[in-house]
């Protein structure tokens, strides 16, 4: 079985945090056509955080994800992984 695997970060503001709503909510009400493996933040200074993503999908999903997040701030890596027997 293969699947693609994203990592995203960015700075936590109230649009990153607006962004994530709607991919749990998207994921709740079955309208998601990944699965969120797990998101934290980090704190880069007392007042500043970052937020991580590792969201899989088991086809590519580059350009819908991308377009979802649309913010200048993020750092996107791509991964497609497969397992060998």
């Amino acid at each position: 079985m293969s699947y693609f695997e994203y990592n995203v970060s960015g700075e936590l503001t109230p649009e990153l945090e607006e962004k994530t709503k709607l991919l749990v909510t998207k994921l709740n009400d079955g309208t998601a056509f990944y699965n969120i493996q797990r998101y934290w933040d980090e704190e880069v200074t007392p007042e500043k955080k970052r937020r991580f993503f590792v969201i899989t999908a088991p086809v590519n999903i580059w350009i819908p994800l991308y377009n979802l997040l649309n913010l200048t701030d993020l750092s996107f890596s791509a991964y497609h992984k497969q397992r060998f027997i």
